[in-house]
């Protein structure tokens, strides 16, 4: 498994958790998203990048994507960082 790095949690109004981070390709970068959801187990999703993005901040795409593959809709989804939680409060 490639090696993760630049990794933040981010907290959903819903109270769930999202552990987001970064791994290299051989080609570019990857951003991942994993979230434990009772019932179906670890949800992970990633995409790839082969030069940089154009997100707001880091991690947008994954967890918009990963908000749509559980709920369906994100964007009635609001995430905040806890890492640093008094900032990055982000409507997806």
């Amino acid at each position: 498994m490639a090696c993760k790095y630049s990794t933040q949690l981010f907290r959903l109004s819903n109270g769930e958790t999202v552990e987001c981070y970064s791994t290299d390709t051989r080609n570019g970068f990857c951003h991942h998203a994993e979230m434990y959801v009772a019932g179906r187990g670890l949800v992970h999703v990633r995409i790839s990048y082969y030069n940089r993005t154009w997100e707001r901040f880091r991690y947008e795409s994954v967890l918009d994507r990963i908000c749509a593959n559980v709920y369906g809709d994100a964007t009635s989804i609001c995430a905040v960082e806890i890492d640093r939680p008094t900032t990055n409060w982000v409507k997806l």
